[in-house]
Parts: structure tokens; C-alpha cells; sequence
């Protein structure tokens, strides 16, 4: 019961790595609030599974990347639970995958405003709260592609200002007690990872031969960290980009 009295918000927590993270926080004892926008299906099995093991969980359903409904989230957040004690910014969409130059701006818009407007105003509304009590935690979800990967570059571009507002924000909250960490993962046997397979057949057969682990991340891989990031263990821990990544950042760059 390592999150035992803590009030969680999981954005992107309906499947995948949100979805995993938000099953083993009410494990570990806290109450968690799965936002998702989409897939009512998935949210909904997240939630039953919670409810099934005897955890405490909500669904709120939000687009994070608007101001208004990142208000209302975290006010019913509130209401629901009565404070917020971590945050994991986790939602995110890969984008269009092609060439730089074939961008639209409308591309590009639709990437940074989900994977780093969203979390900018939630941090932006959900910081204040954690300054006034003194404690926080904060888990944003990057990527090891900070580093660059080629034809998806709008989603390069919104992880790495993720990983570096991570970092900027460290310098300003640190002596107000919370802990703002990133989780870059390598490749995670996902959803949005078989779908890309099968639109571009071998491209988790290349990754797996190119990771010394010799597999993919399950969504269990990236959630455990988190947990340790959500927990009084890591209360010296502020500003790490975690590589959880089978070591392919060892391999590859």
C-alpha cells in the first residue's frame, strides 16, 4: 500500500500504459481518477477491473488539450476524492507519420496540443494546490525519442519540451516539496504500436532486434516506475528523465 491515502490523476489512463498504471495505484492504495477522451469501451473494462480488486476509482472524461475542460476535471477531481497527490501526464497521440516538409500546421497544432499543452495546463492548475500543502508528485510520460526519430516529427518535438519542462519546472517547485520526474520509454507492446505495425509491417521486429532487452516494454514496465516516481520513495528525486528502454538508448544513439 505504497499510495495509501493519495488521490491520483491519470490522463490517457483508459488503456495502454495509463491504463496499467491506474490498475496498479489502486493496488497500491490510491484513488485514482482515469480521465480519457475517447473510447468509452476501454475506459469503462479500467474502471471494472479497478472496481473488481476492490480499489477506488472514477472515470472523468475530458480533452486536455482545452482550458475548460482541464477545469472541470480537477474540480471534480476534488470533489470526488477531496485532493490531488500525483499527477501522471500520460496522454499523448503520435500524429500524422511522414516527411517533415508535408506537414500541415494543422498537424503540428494537433500533436503539441495534446502531448504538451495538456500537460502545461495541468501542471499550470494543479501546481498551486501542491505548493499550498507542501507535497506533490508529478510523473510526465516522454519518450527516448527526444533524441529524434525520423517522420514523426511533431511527436519529437511535443516530448522533448515535455522532458524540458520537466526540468525547468524541478528548478522552481523543488524547495516547495514536490517532485516533477519524466519516464522516457522505449517501445511499449501497445494499441498504438500494433496499429503502427500493421500499417508499417516490421517495424516491431526491427525495434526488438535493436533493443539489447530483446523485447518490447509491456505496459507493466512503465507503470512500476511510475509507481516508485508516485511514491515517498523517490522524495530526493526531482528532475530525471527515467529511460525505461530495454537499453536501446545504448544501442541506437
Amino acid at each position: 500500500m505504497r499510495l495509501k491515502n493519495k488521490t491520483a490523476i491519470i490522463t490517457g489512463g483508459n488503456r495502454g500504459i495509463g491504463s496499467a498504471t491506474a490498475k496498479l495505484f489502486a493496488r497500491e492504495g490510491a484513488s485514482v481518477v482515469i480521465n480519457y477522451s475517447k473510447s468509452d469501451e476501454q475506459a469503462e473494462n479500467t474502471l471494472n477491473h479497478i472496481k473488481k480488486e476492490g480499489g477506488l476509482a472514477v472515470l472523468i472524461k475530458a480533452d486536455i488539450s482545452k482550458s475548460v475542460e482541464v477545469e472541470r476535471l480537477v474540480t471534480k477531481a476534488i470533489e470526488t476524492f477531496g485532493d490531488i497527490d500525483i499527477l501522471m501526464n500520460n496522454a499523448a497521440i503520435l500524429g500524422p507519420i511522414k516527411p517533415f516538409i508535408n506537414y500541415t500546421e494543422e498537424d503540428y497544432d494537433g500533436v503539441l496540443d495534446t502531448n504538451l499543452k495538456g500537460p502545461f495546463l495541468l501542471m499550470n492548475k494543479i501546481i498551486p494546490l501542491m505548493v499550498k500543502k507542501g507535497h506533490g508528485k508529478i510523473i510526465n510520460v516522454s519518450t527516448v525519442s527526444i533524441l529524434g526519430e525520423r517522420n514523426i516529427a511533431a511527436y519529437c518535438a511535443s516530448k522533448g519540451g515535455l522532458a524540458s519542462l520537466t526540468k525547468t519546472l524541478t528548478l522552481e517547485y523543488a524547495d516547495k516539496g514536490i517532485n516533477i520526474n519524466a519516464i522516457c520509454p522505449g517501445a511499449v507492446d501497445t494499441e498504438m504500436m500494433r496499429d503502427i505495425d500493421k500499417k508499417y509491417p516490421g517495424v516491431i521486429d526491427g525495434i526488438v532486434k535493436r533493443t539489447p532487452a530483446g523485447r518490447l516494454a509491456s505496459p507493466e514496465d512503465i507503470a512500476y516506475a511510475a509507481l516508485y516516481l508516485a511514491s515517498e520513495e523517490s522524495n530526493f528525486v526531482n528532475g530525471l528523465l527515467l529511460f525505461v528502454d530495454g537499453s536501446i538508448m545504448n544501442n541506437v544513439w
